[in-house]
């Protein structure tokens, strides 16, 4: 066991940038619960990871984000869904299929071998569990736009009961299992069918509401406007993403140039953060926080949060609109 080393949690709540003491205690605890453990890569393997990305990004076909995959997340979704109903609703079952164990990911901005199973999906948890509670905590309701298997939702149920939930997805398989979390598990949550490319203006949200997306923008590639601008119309109380943030990276950095190289093949979200900053500048949006989160997978990390809310000068629906309206119209 001496070879191993243990992700130092202190360093890890640090840079989440969460500062709920007596939830962050808790936190610690289930930290010490699971212990993650992992190896660092030596000169060899370190080697082979690269030349497995560079073969992935430059030598085999990829599917790439936007509308025409509708059909792909549909069937993925429906994996869940099935082994979700067939198990007497076993939650375990909503973990994504693309969570793999057995291979590197990247955690501090290098490549390393995780020890402990599930490394990477219990890291996310203690994650998102920290994030919700600190972000949401005030909020009505929460409305997550792209909830998949709906672990997210579950998670918020636990850490903040009594919430009212919001489920959004284009698959059909997704909102059936939002709904039977609601059916079989008594959660305060609703699933309905949304398309990040066609924005909705007949959903309701009030100013009291949060607004949630993980992992999901990433499969609009830069076609994130419309949402952007419907969710700004709807004046929520804050807006948490969780996503690949092309602009968090570094390209003289290998590891991230890397990242970047496979964030284009695979047409993942470019230009979200700087969009929002440009709404800044011209009073639309208020950018609270941005922190690149150093956790990933084997060709990119996932986990940076951009934090913002509707701007302070937007009193209602209809002067929201005239401002976008005539910021676009400068454009």
């Amino acid at each position: 066991m001496g070879f191993h080393k243990e992700l130092n949690k202190s360093e890890f709540i640090e840079q989440i940038g969460v500062d709920d003491d007596q939830y962050i205690q808790n936190l610690q605890s289930e930290f010490d619960d699971i212990k993650f453990l992992y190896k660092n890569l030596d000169d060899a393997e370190y080697q082979q990871v690269i030349i497995e990305i560079l073969r992935t990004i430059y030598e085999k076909e990829l599917p790439k984000s936007g509308e025409r995959r509708q059909l792909d997340w549909e069937k993925g979704w429906a994996e869940n869904l099935f082994e979700f109903s067939s198990e007497n609703f076993d939650t375990s079952k909503l973990m994504p299929k693309y969570v793999q164990n057995g291979r590197p990911i990247r955690l501090n901005n290098k490549f390393v071998n995780p020890v402990s199973l599930d490394f990477e999906w219990n890291l996310s948890v203690l994650y998102r569990k920290a994030l919700f509670h600190h972000y949401f905590k005030k909020c009505y309701k929460v409305h997550e736009f792209g909830c998949g298997t709906g672990t997210n939702l579950l998670l918020m149920s636990e850490i903040l009961p009594g919430i009212k939930l919001h489920g959004y997805d284009w698959a059909e398989s997704s909102v059936s299992i939002v709904n039977l979390l609601s059916d079989k598990k008594g959660l305060n949550v609703v699933g309905h069918q949304f398309d990040f490319f066609q924005s909705d203006d007949c959903i309701q949200m009030g100013e009291d509401d949060g607004v949630l997306t993980f992992h999901a923008l990433e499969q609009v590639g830069s076609d994130f406007k419309p949402f952007v601008n419907m969710i700004i119309k709807k004046l929520p109380k804050i807006v948490v993403s969780v996503e690949c943030i092309k602009e968090l990276y570094e390209t003289q950095n290998l590891n991230d140039f890397l990242a970047i190289k496979y964030h284009e093949k695979r047409n993942y979200l470019d230009g979200y953060l700087n969009y929002l900053r440009e709404l800044e500048v011209n009073g639309l949006v208020n950018i609270l926080d941005v922190k690149r989160m150093y956790i990933g997978n084997l060709f990119h990390e996932a986990y940076s949060q951009v934090i913002w809310e509707p701007g302070k000068m937007l009193i209602d629906q209809v002067g929201a609109t005239a401002f976008l309206t005539n910021f676009h119209a400068k454009q």
